[in-house]
């Protein structure tokens, strides 16, 4: 089995990168894997605080060998974490089949990098599989099935093909006029996620996310992203120190070591998709009416 290279966006936080490598280093596959480290550069109102912090960054990523291979890539100037990921993303798919994706708050366990590399072999060729996640959302009751599959996806550690990334549109507006003239606007809520509140906020330029672009074209194709039934991994940015994150007192349940991942019919199944949502004021949101939205186009 040939190894996915492993890409990692890092920026000013030392210590949650520190963390981030330690797991990382850790992993089964480690010692085989490549890792691409995408070191954002600072903004033009930058402190002399600011700065130290995002040398004391790079200054880690140096410090040990943390996979077989490394290669560091510093912006002189600050990209923003969307654009970050967009271009790094893009850049490792042009040379390889596929990615396995993490952000320098994703501590990982040590079997993250197995499950992720043995489920892209699994799904290479399932063109309706558009990634692959190493988190669990919460949900209501314990799933028993090892992995299943979500008509959304993650973006806390996961892996995805070139052939997926090409089909992504990062298009906000023309996105969002896709999603008007198919009449998707109540399909894009997902237990208490608002993805198309996300999307408007994108379009509006009050949020700067990949994330919701990857989703929304997802949707558009009828997607979906395989998870594992516990998380892979756990999320140490909800202190405050990230852009986008806000301090949460946040504990991550349903972790697991390892989860050995085995070919399943790609499909959604419905239990397992309403019990991931919750009662709304709105109407709620099943797959049958998904589906029925989509079958039209």
């Amino acid at each position: 089995m040939k190894l996915a290279p492993i890409a990692l966006f890092i920026y000013n936080r030392p210590e949650h990168s520190r963390k981030t490598l330690e797991a990382l280093k850790k992993n089964d596959f480690a010692k085989d894997s490549v890792l691409f480290v995408y070191a954002d550069g600072p903004k033009d109102n930058a402190t002399t605080q600011e700065l130290l912090k995002i040398e004391q960054t790079r200054d880690v990523i140096k410090s040990k060998k943390w996979c077989k291979e490394i290669h560091i890539i510093e912006s002189k100037k600050n990209k923003g974490l969307a654009n970050s990921v967009i271009d790094g993303v893009t850049e490792v798919l042009s040379k390889n089949d596929s990615v396995i994706v993490l952000e320098d708050d994703i501590v990982t366990e040590k079997g993250f990098l197995k499950f992720m590399n043995q489920s892209l072999e699994l799904y290479k060729d399932e063109e309706r599989v558009f990634g692959i996640s190493g988190y669990k959302f919460d949900c209501d009751k314990p799933i028993k099935q090892s992995t299943y599959f979500l008509p959304i996806m993650s973006s806390w550690g996961y892996a995805t093909w070139s052939h997926s990334w090409s089909k992504i549109d990062f298009n906000a507006n023309r996105l969002n006029q896709k999603v008007f003239d198919r009449n998707l606007k109540d399909q894009m809520r997902f237990g208490t996620l608002d993805f198309y509140g996300m999307l408007q906020s994108q379009v509006s330029g009050r949020l700067d996310s990949w994330a919701v672009r990857f989703y929304t074209s997802m949707l558009l194709q009828n997607g979906v992203f395989l998870f594992p039934n516990k998380s892979l991994l756990r999320n140490i940015g909800f202190d405050g120190s990230g852009v986008h994150c806000q301090r949460e007192n946040k504990v991550e349940k349903d972790i697991n070591n390892y989860i050995k991942p085995k070919k399943i019919e790609v499909s959604i199944n419905p239990n397992i998709y309403d019990n991931f949502q919750v009662k709304n004021h709105q109407k709620k949101i099943t797959i049958k009416n998904i589906k029925k939205k989509l079958k039209k186009y």
